[in-house]
């Protein structure tokens, strides 16, 4: 979801021949879900896409992490982040992505990616409740 750049609602604005779409910023947010803290944020219009800012994001809230002695163990995202180079990036640094992946997804050769999809393949609801 996203947040509307304009006060003028969607009505008027078709009504009147203003065929123009409007824009829309997006929040990225990582979180501590321990804590509950924020741990790094990003604003972005609509062109740009989720999976474009996730690795900046997952690095500046890993290194806060690191600077107050924790560790980032797990990534959990929508499907809107479900790209290989999150999976690549998240299996080089040891981080254990939570994302889920369509259901016809194969095995490519991404470790991280194979074993997310080896697992959701045991059974969707196995895999939800087992990484929480």
């Amino acid at each position: 979801t996203g947040i509307k750049l304009t006060n003028t609602g969607e009505w008027p604005s078709k009504k009147y021949v203003n065929k123009k779409r409007k824009g829309w910023i997006k929040l990225h947010v990582t979180l501590n879900i321990d804590s509950g803290k924020m741990m790094a944020m990003k604003v972005t219009d609509n062109r740009t896409h989720d999976s474009q800012c996730a690795t900046g994001l997952i690095e500046r809230a890993r290194k806060k992490a690191e600077a107050v002695g924790c560790k980032v163990k797990k990534v959990i995202a929508d499907t809107g982040y479900n790209t290989h180079q999150i999976f690549r990036y998240s299996g080089k640094r040891g981080i254990k992505p939570v994302i889920k992946v369509r259901r016809a997804a194969g095995i490519t050769g991404n470790r991280a990616r194979d074993e997310v999809v080896r697992e959701m393949r045991r059974g969707r609801r196995w895999w939800k409740e087992g990484n929480g």
